[in-house]
């Protein structure tokens, strides 16, 4: 009785949380354009550079493929059967879920329930996402943080300097524990605290799952890999971007503000990472007194790119109901 009243309250939650969001996409994106001149915006996004941005869209392709190479080959590390042709197309309707969703993790589950159709074993499909999303943190703020070091007279607000170091003390602190002999126990521990069921032992199914990747060190070594390269991509995505726009910025600025907007529109507060990314955009951009049209047209112009990307996924969902 008590589990049926407990479903019933989350199904009544969703709706509301959705909304909640949703209000807060509106209010964070209008604020941000009440802050503009519209005309100025309009001119800016008009007199955009096409050939930049043509290799601009490239350059993210790439990365998209690349981010799909990675998770086939982590989860074929873990499943020999498994044929990139079908984890693409699960990757690609994750992507186009992305655009609507809070969070890549919305996309994340969109792709983990069109495999399991095909008898894909669910707890290596999130096992996979899991390590794929721990090596793509990883990748950014190896990169963040190689740049900053490398950048001369880079002005950051103290707090933001002081979350930057914190998780980057804490990142291989929390990889070793993820691959000790005591990450499993610790996982037992917690879950015999709760109502032993179907879902705790799937958890553990999982957590086991992700804890054998220690045993797989090359082939995270190579996914890695794949992942600094596809986040280099991005940030050159950006940075074609840029130069339609006629920025001017070393490019090593891009190298450590992209994986703090990176991280910033991680965090589930609006649909599909709009408002959150342009506030952060326009707050680190105007720090190199880039005008403010001009960081709002970049942001703007990446989230075009993403759609012209991302949206031909959906076909994949037509074909599916086919």
């Amino acid at each position: 009785m008590y589990a049926e009243s407990e479903g019933k309250l989350r199904e009544t939650r969703r709706p509301v949380v959705l909304i909640v969001k949703l209000l807060v996409t509106i209010s964070l994106f209008g604020w941000i354009l009440s802050q503009v001149d519209i005309n100025a915006l309009a001119s800016s996004l008009a007199n955009t550079k096409l050939s930049y941005f043509a290799f601009a869209i490239i350059a993210h392709a790439l990365a998209f493929l690349l981010f799909s190479v990675r998770w086939w080959y982590l989860y074929r590390t873990q499943d020999k059967t498994s044929r990139y042709r079908d984890t693409f197309k699960s990757y690609y309707l994750g992507l186009f879920f992305n655009n609507f969703l809070p969070t890549g993790i919305g996309g994340d589950v969109i792709r983990i329930l069109r495999l399991r159709k095909f008898g894909c074993a669910t707890h290596l499909l999130v096992s996979s996402s899991l390590m794929d999303r721990i090596l793509g943190l990883t990748s950014i703020l190896m990169m963040g943080l190689v740049a900053l070091s490398i950048t001369p007279n880079f002005v950051l607000h103290p707090n933001t300097k002081l979350v930057i170091y914190i998780i980057a003390i804490l990142a291989p602190f929390g990889l070793l524990f993820l691959f000790s002999d005591y990450m499993p126990k610790f996982t037992r521990f917690i879950l015999q605290r709760f109502h032993k069921g179907r879902f705790t032992d799937f958890l553990l199914h999982v957590m086991s799952t992700l804890h054998g990747y220690r045993h797989a060190r090359p082939h995270i070594l190579f996914a890695l890999i794949l992942s600094i390269l596809a986040q280099y991509f991005i940030i050159l995505s950006y940075v074609m971007i840029g130069f339609s726009l006629d920025i001017s910025l070393p490019i090593s600025v891009f190298f450590i503000i992209i994986p703090i907007v990176f991280l910033a529109t991680s965090l589930p507060i609006s649909i599909g990472g709009l408002g959150v990314r342009e506030g952060v955009i326009v707050s680190l951009f105007t720090l190199f007194n880039v005008d403010t049209q001009a960081a709002i047209a970049l942001s703007i112009l990446y989230f075009i790119i993403i759609l012209l990307i991302s949206l031909p996924g959906g076909l994949i969902l037509l074909s599916d109901r086919q």
